[in-house]
Parts: C-alpha cells; structure tokens; sequence
C-alpha cells in the first residue's frame, strides 16, 4: 500500500515539475531528495 503511494507522488510531482519547474534549480535541488528518501524506502519495503 506505501509503495503504490509514493509511486504515485512522485508521478504526481514529477508531471508538476516538468510542467511549471522544468528549468528551476530550486525546484531540482527540493525534488532529487524527495527521490532519494522514496528510492530509500521502497528498498527498505522491498
């Protein structure tokens, strides 16, 4: 159940990011650690 939910975050923000943030540093900078605690996570689930 967490798994399909932080899959869907992160279409979700990455279909935002690309659409609003796609040549936004900041926006890079907050979204590649947010993919990085998701990736952690699933491989803990995992």
């Amino acid at each position: 159940m967490d798994i399909k939910l932080t899959i869907l975050l992160l279409i979700i923000s990455s279909i935002i990011g690309l659409s609003h943030f796609s040549d936004d540093e900041m926006w890079r900078l907050r979204f590649k650690p947010i993919c990085a605690k998701i990736i952690s996570r699933t491989r803990r689930m995992m």
